[in-house]
């Protein structure tokens, strides 16, 4: 077991604890408390599921997917007039090879001396909770958003957008219908409409440089100017690269399962002469797979930025 120096472990005075606060100690001895605290600290910039579907569970390491195509829009054969009494005819669709992918697993730890534990330095045990849970969000952000990427170089489902950073800089003789956000918010609707997949992008998903320019171009009528593009959802995150944007049809694009979902794991450490170490590991994991399942239900728009 590797050890661990942090000058940071100490408290600067006698502890003091109320019958209602957690110790140090508690958690150690509560893992599931733990857990539960670094669940809610990722609660708040975790947006995959604004993405995904929570899918079922997880045999074996790995999960077999169906993926939709192009093909999927319509049955192999169109409906017909039913005549009374008659029987209805057979339609059906393309049947395509399911996909396979694998299960990864996530996770980190950090330790808590025994003069920590025992001067209940509650402090450092925050930060420290705090800092994995933050971690933990965005390495499983930043794994949901490499599957929208490569299901978009993939599929090449891009097109080229406005610079909205071009569009602060206009005025009410040089804007134009066609030089302004809201045209991409169209375009996106109109490929939508004419793919007629069914899919109804209500998510967008940008940098928050690119979140920027398109608040300070809105400004407070934002909110309805996307709405009134059906956009319900705006996500601004550094996760997401700048200068393009991905619109999508939030739980339609995929699946997220976990076959161990977030838990922790709470070890004491001991060693004797020659190394002298008292000290306690914690450490939280999370086993997630994400897939696409339906390619065409993102669309990203490139250019924003010229």
């Amino acid at each position: 077991m590797p050890t661990y120096a942090d000058p940071i472990q100490y408290p600067l005075a006698a502890p003091t604890v109320s019958g209602t606060t957690y110790t140090v100690d508690f958690l150690l001895n509560n893992p599931t408390r733990i857990t539960r605290v670094v669940n809610d600290l990722t609660l708040s910039s975790f947006f995959l599921n604004d993405i995904f579907t929570m899918g079922g569970g997880v045999e074996g390491g790995a999960i077999l997917y169906d993926q939709a195509t192009t093909l999927d829009t319509y049955t192999d054969r169109d409906v017909e007039r039913i005549e009374p009494g008659r029987e209805a005819p057979i339609v059906g669709g393309i049947r395509v090879a399911p996909l396979v992918a694998q299960v990864e697993k996530y996770g980190g730890k950090f330790v808590m001396t025994a003069e920590a534990i025992r001067r209940n330095d509650m402090g450092r045990m925050r930060n420290q909770m705090r800092r994995l849970a933050n971690t933990i969000t965005r390495k499983m952000n930043q794994r949901g958003l490499a599957e929208l990427a490569a299901n978009v170089t993939t599929f090449s489902r891009t097109a080229s957008g406005v610079s909205w950073a071009d569009a602060l800089a206009l005025t009410m003789t040089t804007q134009a219908a066609n030089n302004v956000p809201a045209f991409d918010f169209a375009s996106v609707l109109t490929a939508n409409e004419q793919l007629e997949m069914g899919y109804e992008y209500d998510t967008l998903i940008i940098n928050p440089s690119d979140a920027l320019n398109l608040r300070a171009i809105y400004g407070t009528n934002l909110s309805a100017v996307l709405r009134d593009f059906g956009i319900t959802n705006l996500i601004s995150t550094p996760r997401k690269t700048a200068t393009s944007a991905y619109f999508l049809a939030s739980g339609a694009v995929g699946e997220i399962r976990l076959e161990e979902p977030l838990r922790t794991v709470v070890a004491e450490e001991t060693r004797s002469a020659p190394t002298l170490i008292e000290q306690t590991w914690v450490q939280s994991l999370v086993n997630p797979v994400m897939v696409v399942t339906d390619p065409y239900a993102i669309l990203e728009v490139t250019g924003l930025t010229a």
